[in-house]
């Protein structure tokens, strides 16, 4: 039987075969009746042999490849007869070609428009098999999606109203396990084209455990299996699912399993979010605060602060500095406490600084991007400062000879840190740690997580 499945296959690559060579016989039969060319009879009358030769090899290959479990239904059986018909029907033609090598054309016509529906229409029912039903009117305009009898869920364009199921789960589902377990291709008699499908399971049993921890649950474990294991889902070669996508099925089984409910609640994490934002393909829109009062610009510009805005119709500034060197002062400080809550990015680099101005160092609850490099920084200036800057996500502590280790585990408490920039500090190569959530990076090594 395996060799029954090795050729069966094939038969995915067979079909093109016969689209091809008929459709290339029934443009060359046209021709040739419009242009009046015996010649080109004769080659079409070649081509429509080796049509229906390719077609019956097809049918064969493809009786074959439903003889593996999971091509059961309504839809596998109207695709095989078609497909039986497309060979009955282009091997008659041309045994009559044979004989009557050149028709009338009005009953040639005939054949080659009944030709051209059987092809399309058995092409429709395969693919059906494999994308499922609904793979053609999955983004079409919503007039066609109507007349097919497809009905949509309205796009999701706030994700506070995204349903975890219906907007989330099952499309997820649909696009990344449709092409096996679909309601006309059920491998392992299994469907996940909806709720109630996906609830009763396969042959196997039951794939969610509702009420139980989500790794009790068989779809869990298989979609997190190694790649290498031989139950691991999605099979056949397909791309695994991402981290985001495990995490939003995790959340589901998480919270029950349900047909319906908001994706938003006290378990969805921010990286929940992130990746429900990334699988429907929002853009992410930031709360931003209120633009920075004009007298407060203009203060801190009179104190030679370079401001300017992130981006073009963007409320946040990045605040440089550097540009007029000289000491950090308390007036910098208080200017920049008026504009906090606007600060993006701020580029202190090569001040002159001291423990009294660092004590006053404003709450930044937006700022990212901190630049401290070539400063006389040591560790309990950087402790003081990483308590007031929550949100930082990049900082660069090059030529702090003063900076220790000590100094860099203290920003182990920023959450959302990424990156610190330390080559030519008073961090070494030997002194660095290995549990940092942070990249490190020190010279031209290469980071350190």
């Amino acid at each position: 039987m395996d060799l029954v499945y090795f050729f069966g296959r094939f038969h995915v690559l067979a079909l093109h075969l016969p689209i091809g060579i008929l459709f290339a016989a029934i443009g060359l039969e046209y021709f040739a009746r419009k242009h009046r060319e015996p010649k080109f009879w004769i080659a079409a009358n070649t081509l429509w042999g080796f049509g229906a030769l390719t077609a019956i090899l097809t049918v064969a290959l493809g009786l074959m490849h439903a003889k593996e479990a999971g091509f059961e239904g309504t839809t596998v059986d109207t695709h095989k007869w078609l497909g039986i018909a497309v060979a009955v029907v282009t091997t008659v033609f041309y045994l009559f070609k044979k004989a009557f090598p050149v028709p009338g054309r009005k009953r040639a016509g005939t054949i080659a428009l009944i030709t051209i529906i059987l092809l399309s229409v058995t092409g429709h029912y395969g693919g059906n098999i494999t994308h499922g039903s609904t793979y053609l009117v999955e983004y079409a305009p919503p007039s066609l999606q109507r007349l097919a009898g497809y009905v949509s869920r309205p796009p999701v364009t706030d994700i506070t109203q995204a349903d975890l199921y219906l907007d989330i789960v099952q499309p997820l589902m649909a696009r990344r396990c449709g092409s096996c377990h679909n309601a006309d291709k059920q491998r392992g008699e299994l469907s996940l084209h909806n709720y109630e499908a996906l609830m009763k399971g396969g042959k196997h049993g039951a794939i969610v455990a509702i009420g139980k921890a989500p790794t009790e649950s068989e779809v869990m474990r298989r979609i997190t299996l190694a790649p290498s294991e031989k139950e691991f889902m999605p099979t056949d070669g397909k791309p695994a699912l991402t981290d985001g996508e495990i995490s939003l099925i995790e959340l589901w089984l998480a919270r029950g399993a349900t047909e319906n409910g908001l994706l938003t609640g006290v378990e969805t994490s921010e990286e929940h979010m992130l990746a429900a934002v990334d699988f429907l393909g929002l853009t992410v829109v930031e709360d931003l605060p209120p633009a920075a009062s004009p007298d407060a610009l203009n203060i801190a510009r009179n104190l030679e602060i370079d401001i300017r805005l992130e981006a073009q119709e963007s409320t946040m500034l990045i605040i440089d500095l550097s540009v007029s060197g000289g000491k950090l002062s308390k007036a910098r400080m208080t200017s920049l406490q008026a504009l906090a809550p606007n600060i993006r990015e701020l580029n202190i680099k090569g001040l002159i600084i001291t423990d009294e101005v660092i004590a006053a160092f404003p709450t930044m609850d937006s700022l990212k991007v901190l630049n401290m490099a070539n400063t006389a920084l040591n560790d309990s200036m950087l402790e003081t400062i990483s308590g007031k800057v929550p949100t930082l996500e990049v900082i660069n502590l090059y030529g702090t000879q003063d900076i220790t280790v000590a100094g860099i585990n203290t920003l182990k408490t920023l959450e959302k840190l990424q990156r610190v920039y330390a080559s030519n500090s008073g961090v070494t190569m030997d002194e660095r740690q290995a549990d940092y959530t942070f990249e490190l990076l020190i010279g031209t090594q290469q980071a350190i997580k």
